[in-house]
């Protein structure tokens, strides 16, 4: 998931609907001053942000779509990710306060591209800079996972299924027809060190000007249940038996056993524990100022409490 912050103006956006050549997502703002109230959509004075609604509706239709607006824009590639960033804007963050939201948001609701779990890249670009501003957001590999675990760990699993000819459920390949190797495509230990919360972190300290909590909230709220739409459910149809393996991931993403119908009310309650925890992370530091609060909840998800 790549994601661009842009904050020049005035802004003009295109909407490229199902373009993979376009950036996942771009924010822009022309100011810092708060949207006035009303703005989404019309606003006064000729100040305007880009609606939510006309952006989703293009996405989905895959069309494309040229827009202009002069206080604000935030494009995404879900309508409630989109929403989260114009709520931020709308409350007077500035164009990097609203992409951290629209991240967050999306880290939630678009599993089927990237999670909460996962990296995310971002480029900055203010207007008062000519130069762009780059948090890599890329995982490392967890220090113990070297080249010898795996190989170890693959010899042991060879003589535990001696005399089988296939391997144990949890080494099977990501997709079907794929062979998998020494390294699980599936499971923890395929993964990486999460580097999407750093990144957001290091984005907002840096140069955004709302807390984590505030910018946190839409994705905390979407977390609780959000109405699942096609592209998820076709995804967790596709990927059904991998989730399967897992007795967590089968739980969440195949709730009552079966993949959840489109418009359903998708529930991460665990996700939301962990997000709030952060939040409260945050605000157990509060009055040593906003760096201190990020920063706590920065270590409280990589180091523990």
């Amino acid at each position: 998931k790549f994601t661009t912050f842009e904050a020049w103006g005035p802004i003009p956006t295109t909407s490229k609907g199902s373009d993979p050549d376009g950036p996942d997502l771009v924010v822009g703002d022309r100011s810092r001053r708060p949207a006035p109230a009303g703005a989404a959509g019309g606003g006064h004075g000729g100040g305007r942000l880009l609606e939510p609604a006309h952006v989703g509706a293009a996405l989905r239709g895959g069309d494309h779509v040229d827009e202009r607006a002069d206080l604000g824009v935030v494009a995404g590639g879900h309508p409630l990710s989109v929403e989260a960033g114009m709520r931020i804007l709308q409350k007077g963050g500035n164009a990097v306060d609203a992409g951290v939201a629209t991240i967050l948001a999306a880290s939630v609701i678009e599993f089927s591209h990237f999670s909460f779990g996962g990296e995310v890249p971002i480029l900055i670009k203010l207007r008062n800079r000519p130069q762009v501003s780059v948090i890599e957001g890329m995982g490392q590999a967890p220090q113990k996972a070297t080249r010898e675990f795996f190989i170890n760990r693959s010899t042991a699993n060879d003589q535990r299924a001696s005399g089988e000819s296939t391997r144990p459920q949890n080494e099977m390949a990501t997709m079907a027809g794929a062979k998998s190797g020494l390294i699980p495509s599936t499971g923890p230990l395929a993964a990486t060190v999460p580097a999407g919360l750093d990144a957001c972190v290091v984005a907002l300290d840096q140069f955004g000007t709302k807390t984590l909590g505030e910018v946190m909230q839409p994705a905390i709220e979407l977390a609780d249940g959000f109405p699942i739409d096609e592209l998820r459910v076709q995804y967790i149809q596709t990927r059904s038996r991998v989730f399967s393996q897992w007795p967590d991931a089968k739980r969440i993403f195949l709730p009552n056993g079966a993949v959840p119908k489109v418009g359903a009310i998708f529930v991460q309650a665990d996700l939301a524990r962990t997000l709030r925890a952060i939040v409260a992370a945050e605000k157990s530091v509060s009055a040593r100022g906003r760096h201190a609060g990020l920063t706590k909840a920065r270590d409280y998800f990589y180091q523990g409490p």
